[in-house]
């Protein structure tokens, strides 16, 4: 049933994403390559997770909210807590446990971090 669950997450943000790519949903943020622009230290290959995993809900700069995702900017989550989440889920979020690899979760909870205002 967990599946079917992150099935039905990941169809939900990809008809959000392709709706706000054709203009049809202005109130959805597209996600563009302004991620590049918000942290440069950050390499390409965390912006691409980022873009593809993340700025879905939580939008390029980390506070859409889409779903009701968590305002990155805001959260003082430390990384253990971070971490848990991606691992586990929270919410709508589903869990990324099989997806990123140790190294990969470490360099989201970087991101995730330098986004704080």
């Amino acid at each position: 049933m967990g599946q079917t669950i992150k099935a039905i997450c990941y169809g939900l943000a990809l008809l959000v994403s392709l709706s706000a790519c054709n203009g049809s949903s202005p109130s959805v943020p597209v996600v563009t390559d302004q991620v590049k622009t918000i942290k440069p230290f950050v390499g390409a290959k965390m912006i691409g997770l980022y873009k593809t995993k993340c700025a879905v809900c939580h939008g390029a700069d980390g506070a859409a909210g889409i779903y009701n995702a968590a305002n990155l900017q805001a959260s003082r989550l430390d990384n253990m807590s971070i971490r848990q989440i991606l691992k586990t889920g929270k919410d709508a979020m589903p869990s990324f446990e099989n997806e990123f690899t140790e190294k990969e979760i470490g360099q989201i909870i970087q991101f995730v971090r330098s986004l704080r205002k």
